[in-house]
């Protein structure tokens, strides 16, 4: 599986052991290339979306927007 050593998204996903294609329909995306966007640090979540991330992977919004 690959990780994005640089980004907590991803990070807090796999730590919650959820597969991606589980966590974008969890969150309520429109599709998997948004969580995968997310993860990599080229699209940048809404606070909403945050929210929702923080509550499925069980962090805080200080970890997800720190950076390794």
């Amino acid at each position: 599986m690959r990780q994005f050593p640089h980004n907590r998204i991803a990070q807090a996903r796999l730590d919650a052991q959820i597969a991606q294609n589980t966590a974008w329909h969890k969150l309520g995306l429109t599709s998997l290339d948004h969580l995968m966007m997310y993860e990599s640090g080229s699209l940048t979540a809404s606070e909403e979306t945050m929210r929702r991330m923080v509550a499925l992977y069980n962090v805080s919004v200080e970890y997800l927007k720190e950076e390794d």
